[in-house]
């Protein structure tokens, strides 16, 4: 079995989780999948079937539905019982610009939409710090990523101290590579989430040009 195996679960719900999300992106992706969505007419040609699907209308209930539920979630201003050295966490908790509130009303519309997702909180990688303080000098702090249930590919679970527990997951992911000044192309890499040894570690595989998987 290889790195990018598929659990059970994930291959009998996929269809469904694409069908919300369809649904919950709009009249544009409903056309944009064409006759998965909307049959074709006995003895249409191409170009008649092109004219009648740009025709056919959608009304997006589905989306509606999710702000109407995200925005009742939110709508009191939630309460924050935290340290203030954690302020600029809760301001900026994906290092990426997304504040807590942000973070969390994006991980709201994903499980009202799909039924699920996933939060990772990681820490990134620092070089030669012994301390937390030599840590914190290179900006190194917890962030989190949100991850769709289409993105979560495989998980295990097993019995620690006697208690049911996630014992690996596994991530799909798109990793950003460089051509040139101005351009960039997206592979696919996987990581992988697990306990080896009653520890936690991290890795993260790719495909060599060969088609073998890589750390």
């Amino acid at each position: 079995m290889s790195v990018d195996a598929k659990h059970k679960e994930y291959l009998e719900s996929y269809e469904i989780w694409e069908r919300c999300e369809h649904a919950a992106e709009g009249q544009n992706e409903i056309h944009e999948y064409g006759i998965k969505y909307l049959s074709r007419l006995s003895g249409q040609t191409d170009q008649e079937y092109h004219a009648y699907k740009q025709r056919a209308l959608y009304y997006n209930a589905t989306a509606r539905t999710v702000d109407g539920l995200t925005g009742m979630l939110f709508l009191k201003p939630e309460v924050i019982t935290a340290p203030a050295a954690m302020d600029s966490i809760i301001a900026d908790v994906t290092m990426g610009g997304l504040s807590l509130h942000q973070f969390s009303e994006m991980v709201a519309e994903e499980v009202i939409t799909i039924g699920r997702c996933g939060v990772l909180v990681d820490y990134p990688p620092i070089v030669n710090a012994v301390t937390l303080a030599q840590a914190q000098a290179q900006g190194a702090r917890p962030y989190a990523t949100i991850y769709d249930a289409e993105s979560i590919i495989n998980w295990k679970t097993g019995r620690i101290n006697n208690v049911e527990q996630l014992t690996l997951v596994v991530l799909e992911e798109e990793n950003e590579i460089p051509v040139d000044e101005f351009e960039s192309k997206c592979e696919p890499q996987w990581r992988v989430l697990d306990l080896f040894e009653g520890r936690y570690r991290q890795r993260v595989f790719r495909k060599s040009d060969k088609g073998e998987f890589i750390l």
